[in-house]
């Protein structure tokens, strides 16, 4: 009988932690994204200071071009390109819902009702242009799951042109 008591006692607490992560899950999980600093004991994460300190070494110069530019980016990492294009893509419908009062998940904005889908995106993209979107995502999910080795520097460049072309006419409409 102790040694029942006993392993409840051990165990009461990571059952409880366990049970309220569950529970509240989608808050602990945004909360979890807001952690700048983490300490145990003596040692002390602070991931804010360390990417400061880290950017003190870097020599920034006062123009205000990126680091590294976008043929750079298909040169180097191809599907970093893939997945850099891919998200300027998201922030295109992310403003197109905001814009036409369609509700979606803000991490996901092609995730609305497949009601609104067909008849506004249809009427106002057209059926060419929602074609290019679909292939852009599934070249996309492919493209993360490859090694930059797989991808093409011109495949790269060819994803960033369709991509703009989706994002001039999502911008239009």
């Amino acid at each position: 009988m102790e040694h029942v008591i006993s392993l409840i006692d051990i165990l009461v607490w990571p059952v409880f932690g366990l049970i309220f992560i569950l529970i509240f899950k989608n808050d602990v999980s945004s909360l979890v994204q807001k952690i700048s600093s983490i300490s145990h004991k003596g040692t002390k994460v602070d991931f804010t200071k360390a990417v400061s300190d880290a950017s003190k070494n870097l020599d920034i110069s006062a123009s205000s071009e990126s680091l590294v530019s976008e043929g750079d980016l298909e040169e180097s990492f191809p599907r970093g390109s893939i997945v850099e294009s891919w998200l300027r893509v998201e922030d295109a419908m992310r403003d197109y819902n905001a814009r036409h009062g369609i509700e979606s998940d803000p991490k996901k904005p092609f995730r609305n009702s497949n009601l609104v889908m067909n008849a506004l995106f249809y009427e106002q993209l057209g059926k060419g242009t929602l074609q290019m979107l679909n292939n852009l995502r599934v070249l996309r999910n492919e493209a993360v799951h490859l090694s930059d080795k797989n991808i093409t520097q011109e495949a790269a460049r060819e994803y960033r042109v369709m991509a703009e072309k989706v994002i001039s006419t999502i911008v239009m409409a």
